[in-house]
């Protein structure tokens, strides 16, 4: 197992991967009920849930894998709207193939928030 928050004081970053595909269809994400997408949600709740094992002391560490696979343009835009939603100012795509199409037509389109500049 991955023990991060006993980690924490040693590691200068640390990266979950925060996947919305390995999350149970129906398990985590409520349509109508949980706010914006399911890529949305599932990493937004991820991240957040590291934020509060982490502590005020080493959650600005968090820099997640978001999910760069069997993903469309819009999922990618949710996923990094989620990282920065969640106070985060960076995160790393995944793609066995590195078929990162998805990824550069989202990334023009995004805000880095003001905090992270």
């Amino acid at each position: 197992g991955q023990d991060f928050v006993r980690f924490a004081p040693m590691l200068d970053i640390i990266s979950p991967m925060a996947y919305p595909s390995t999350f149970a269809a129906g398990g985590y994400y409520v349509p109508g009920k949980d706010p914006r997408s399911r890529s949305y949600y599932l990493v937004w709740r991820t991240l957040d849930g590291y934020k509060k094992l982490l502590g005020e002391e080493h959650w600005h560490k968090l820099r997640p894998w978001i999910q760069g696979y069997y993903v469309s343009t819009r999922d990618v835009e949710d996923q990094i709207a989620a990282v920065y939603d969640a106070g985060l100012c960076g995160f790393t795509v995944w793609n066995a193939r590195n078929d990162y199409t998805y990824t550069y037509k989202a990334l023009p389109k995004q805000q880095r928030p003001e905090a992270c500049k």
